[in-house]
C-alpha cells in the first residue's frame, strides 16, 4: 500500500511498506534513473525487479501486483503489470491513497503536500515523503 502523486513538476511518495495488513518497514519508493525517475506502488519485490529491468535492460520481469510512474525531463508516463507504457493527465496519483491525492492536487495542493494528507487519512500510506523535482 502507498500513494505516489505527480504533477509533472513535482514527483512525491511516500515510504510505508506492508506485509499483508501489518505495516512492515519504510523504504523510499523513487528510484533515479538515467534520464529521469522511477516511483512504484503495489508489491516491493516486483517494484525492485521492474527498476533494475529498467535500469539495467534484460528480460521483462513477470509482475502481477503493480503501477509505476516513470519520466523522462517533464515527460511522465506510467505502467501497470502489463508493463507497457501509458500517458499519464497532468496531475496524476496511484497506490492507496490516490484518491485522497488527486482530489487534494485538484484542490491546489502540490504532490508533497498531496501525499501527506493521504498519509493522514489512509491507513495503507505512511512515514517520510520522498520528493524529486522533475
Amino acid at each position: 500500500m502507498t500513494v505516489i502523486a505527480t504533477d509533472g513538476v513535482t514527483l512525491a511518495a511516500d515510504s510505508l511498506t506492508t506485509y499483508g495488513s501489518l505495516k512492515w518497514r519504510y523504504a523510499s519508493k523513487i528510484y533515479s534513473l538515467k534520464d529521469g525517475y522511477y516511483a512504484y506502488a503495489g508489491s516491493v519485490s516486483e517494484g525492485e525487479a521492474v527498476y533494475n529491468w529498467l535500469k539495467d535492460g534484460g528480460d521483462k520481469p513477470d509482475v502481477e501486483n503493480f503501477y509505476c510512474i516513470i519520466t523522462k525531463g517533464k515527460s511522465v508516463r506510467c505502467m501497470w503489470s502489463n508493463l507497457v507504457r501509458c500517458k499519464v493527465p497532468r496531475l496524476h496519483a496511484d497506490g492507496s491513497g490516490s484518491e485522497v491525492a488527486i482530489a487534494a492536487m485538484h484542490c491546489g495542493l502540490s504532490p508533497e503536500e498531496a501525499v501527506r494528507l493521504a498519509i493522514k487519512l489512509c491507513d495503507g500510506c505512511g512515514g517520510k515523503v520522498n520528493v524529486v523535482t522533475l
